[in-house]
């Protein structure tokens, strides 16, 4: 001022000059704790995941270990085949021991190899309407080892194993029911000393042959014979 210089100092506080920085440095601090808490969260769910699956994996294994120690201990041969087309997929010991093949023989298959009746046009279609565990029971033959034809009565019912649905044919030998079931139309009749048949499948076989030839034309004679003192016979002989 007049023969002195004017000398302006300006100055900013420590505060002021850093206040830019810090709110960048919060900015970015709470960025990198959002980020930070995100891949943990990430990471742990990830692991959580993993564990899950291994677990799933464990209990599936667990699952289809029991099904095949169960599958394998029933003592009636168990089919399991594809619905679709009726292809066996495997077989427990008792089916392999019962129709005279190995599991791998029978892999791939059709069902209906070794179940001769159910026809096999009338097979696929009754494994095609199977939509329940409940299922559904038929009787047919089924072929064992040594060729005989053995009357069986088949469950049918549907599982899910694995990725697809899978059909599990349950076969039981009725063998002795069928028998049991004959002896006792035997039974009824024909009669037990004479080895003739009774009454009733006298008038049931007269009533088909006079059915038979009204649908005909035709005409049906009836010839009774009598057997003097039969009954003397039959009570006390």
């Amino acid at each position: 001022v007049g023969e002195w210089p004017a000398v302006l100092v300006v100055s900013q506080t420590e505060a002021q000059i850093l206040a830019p920085w810090r709110e960048l440095a919060w900015q970015r601090t709470l960025m990198a704790a959002a980020s930070l808490v995100a891949l943990i969260w990430l990471i742990s769910r990830v692991v959580r995941q993993i564990f899950q699956l291994e677990s799933n994996a464990r209990a599936l294994m667990a699952s289809e270990s029991r099904f095949r120690t169960l599958f394998d201990s029933v003592a009636d041969p168990i089919f399991l085949v594809h619905p679709a087309d009726g292809s066996v997929v495997g077989l427990n010991d008792e089916a392999a021991v019962f129709i005279g093949r190995t599991p791998e023989n029978m892999t791939g298959r059709n069902l209906s190899e070794v179940l001769v009746e159910p026809s096999c046009d009338d097979l696929h279609p009754i494994l095609q309407g199977v939509h329940s565990a409940r299922g559904h029971t038929l009787e047919g033959m089924m072929r064992a080892y040594n060729g005989r034809l053995v009357p069986v009565e088949v469950r049918l019912s549907r599982i899910e194993q694995g990725s697809e649905p899978l059909l599990m044919a349950l076969a039981i030998d009725i063998s002795e029911r069928k028998a049991t079931h004959a002896e006792l139309e035997r039974m009824a009749n024909y009669d037990e000393l004479t080895r003739l048949p009774k009454r009733a499948l006298f008038f049931d076989r007269l009533y088909q042959a006079l059915a038979m030839a009204r649908r005909m034309g035709r005409m049906v004679g009836v010839l009774f014979v009598d057997l003097d003192h039969f009954k003397e016979v039959n009570d006390d002989l």
